[in-house]
């Protein structure tokens, strides 16, 4: 629930001039300022040391002489730490507590009472004037949560790494599994093959030859795909075409980010459907993912088609 109370005042802790609280001489700070009678009261100036729930009680005790209490708000947080907002069911007696209660001395401190800015949700609804709070920034959290969420395939392409993938190319082959790679069977074979990377990061830490400078492994052959190869040159850049709808920039960065010197994924549309264009920092790189992911197979029904870009 939200309430809106007058901003906290400056000056030593005490309540407002011409109270029967205050000692002679001693400073006060200005009064509340004028708010319409509510049957909400704002209180501020309250020490911090006090747990929630006693002073909830303590409150109630102070309070309920003056009317029927409805509730009392007190929270802990940083914004509504030593305030309490507490809802009468009269106006009067909000009245007689914010009159009889100024500056009144509580856990060594001097309350500061006004009528709060607006009436509680509880009074509101009494009143049939509540309205709904603006949920937009609820809605926009839950929203970004949700935009978070990564699906199976961005998954599996976070856990794998170019050699990763070779390796499966190899695996695949060697156990006479055709037409390209599928969600299934890497699902199958990461197990094995993370085993498998395991085993030849720990040979090459343990040959004194660093990770990043080891030759990466052969793969097999990437299949042609029916693709006029070379046609453009070598480019750092490649052109991935015929792209289903279910393939967006996200899932092709998660494929491609892989390997070394990536840049970005531009997607953009061509004659036989979506397509993207891949950058990398140079040559090598780009033609090293062209190679690797030639033919693997982003949906059950589609292979990757993997040209290089046009100069």
């Amino acid at each position: 629930m939200e309430f809106d109370g007058p901003a906290p005042h400056p000056g030593p802790d005490g309540p407002g001039p011409g109270l029967a609280h205050g000692a002679a001489g001693e400073q006060k700070p200005p009064p509340p300022p004028e708010l319409p009678p509510n049957n909400s009261i704002y209180i501020n100036n309250i020490s911090e040391k006090i747990k929630i729930q006693t002073l909830l009680t303590e409150l109630q005790a102070i309070f309920e002489q003056f009317g029927n209490i409805l509730e009392i708000h007190a929270k802990k947080n940083l914004r509504m730490r030593g305030q309490a907002f507490i809802v009468f069911e009269e106006i009067e007696s909000a009245q007689k507590a914010v009159n009889s209660m100024q500056g009144f001395p509580f856990h060594d401190k001097k309350m500061r009472i006004a009528f709060a800015k607006r009436d509680s949700d509880l009074i509101a609804k009494k009143k049939g004037t509540y309205v709904e709070k603006d949920r937009s920034k609820k809605d926009k959290k839950k929203k970004k949560k949700k935009d978070k969420k990564v699906n199976p395939m961005q998954a599996m392409m976070s856990m794998m790494n170019p050699q990763m993938m070779m390796q499966m190319q190899k695996m695949m082959a060697q156990g006479g599994m055709q037409g390209g790679m599928n969600m299934q069977a890497m699902a199958k074979m990461m197990p094995q093959m993370q085993a498998n990377m395991q085993k030849m990061m720990a040979q090459m830490q343990g040959g004194g030859a660093p990770a990043a400078a080891a030759p990466i492994p052969s793969a097999v052959p990437a299949p042609n795909m029916g693709l006029p190869e070379g046609k453009f040159g070598s480019n750092n850049i490649i052109f991935v075409q015929d792209l289903p709808e279910e393939v967006d920039e996200k899932m092709l960065t998660a494929l491609f980010n892989q390997f070394d010197n990536f840049m970005e994924v531009r997607m953009a549309p061509s004659k036989t459907g979506r397509a993207a264009f891949i950058e990398y920092t140079n040559e090598v790189s780009a033609a090293n993912a062209k190679d690797t992911l030639q033919g693997f197979k982003v949906t059950p029904t589609t292979q990757l088609k993997i040209t290089f870009a046009k100069k």
